[in-house]
């Protein structure tokens, strides 16, 4: 039998990205008892899950089998498109819309670089050629098992340290005091916007148009200041997790004005932002700012 032989770079790549999936598990593991976000538990347990397949995928291809790539592509993918999903609004804050497409662009680098190095002949051959099929379970079947358990424990885990957001029904009409006529719809534009005017629009809205033919960045619009006002902002008892939960996942689809509000809040440090956990409830956007100001002052 002919001796396998691999490029020096293949070994290097497989060996490092092994190394930073090996640190990610870490990672993730420790994220998960630290965070009290909603989304950072979800991003946490996705990498962390995400990166154990990964391991698996790499040591198997380390071994000479090429169905180590199914388990790191499906897994990669899976992961990507999860965390463009739950850390969008992080994303799209910290980097503008060019956030949202940074998981697809890693992950193509990343399988671009494995697949070009996979075929890559070193000696008139390639890593690919001299690679055999099946997950070797006679040898990994003690790494398979532990993965299952690990996976299962980090299921468990980010179920009970999943952080408890209030239970609002955006809804229901119960926070409205009187429905008023004729809101024009640059009021939704605004910071001082209140949710009688919202609900009020929407449905004005609703019954001039047919859901067909209904603007879907208007309904988005709509609903993103239903939830910032009756679960972020207008509860007795809030707090700041829950209210950045809200932002961040809504994140571009409020106003440029009710957006810098937004943005000028996320960017204080965390232990003014706390100070909203203290505050009376606010009524508007712009209502949460002044409240806001008051306690900084």
């Amino acid at each position: 039998m002919d001796k396998k032989e691999r490029a020096n770079i293949l070994s290097l790549f497989l060996k490092a990205a092994l190394s930073v999936n090996v640190l990610v598990i870490i990672i993730g593991l420790t994220m998960l008892f630290v965070t009290n976000d909603t989304y950072g538990v979800y991003a946490s347990s996705i990498c962390t899950i995400s990166a154990l397949f990964n391991c698996i995928g790499l040591i198997l291809l380390l071994r000479w089998n090429y169905s180590g790539i199914f388990p790191i592509v499906i897994a990669s993918i899976v992961s990507t498109v999860s965390i463009s999903i739950t850390c969008a609004g992080w994303l799209q804050y910290a980097f503008g819309t060019f956030g949202l497409v940074i998981p697809y662009l890693a992950l193509g680098m990343y399988l671009f670089l494995l697949f070009s190095l996979l075929f890559f002949k070193a000696k008139g051959k390639t890593a690919w050629q001299q690679m055999e099929a099946g997950f070797d379970y006679k040898h990994f079947r003690h790494i398979y098992q532990l993965s299952t358990v690990i996976i299962i424990a980090i299921a468990i885990t980010a179920y009970f340290v999943m952080p408890n957001q209030p239970e609002v029904n955006i809804d229901s009409e119960d926070e409205i005091s009187h429905l008023i006529e004729n809101v024009s719809p640059e009021r939704l534009d605004a910071a001082d916007v209140t949710i009688e005017e919202v609900v009020s629009f929407e449905k004005q809205y609703n019954d001039a148009n047919d859901v067909n033919s209904r603007d879907r960045k208007v309904t988005k619009r709509i609903f993103a200041l239903k939830h910032l006002l009756l679960s972020g902002l207008m509860p007795e008892i809030h707090n700041r997790e829950n209210l950045v939960n809200i932002c961040m996942v809504h994140a571009g689809e409020f106003s440029p004005e009710q957006q810098a509000i937004i943005d000028w809040y996320l960017a204080l440090d965390i232990s003014i932002q706390d100070e909203w956990n203290i505050c009376n409830k606010a009524i508007s956007i712009s209502d949460f700012k002044s409240k806001i100001e008051e306690r900084i002052k």
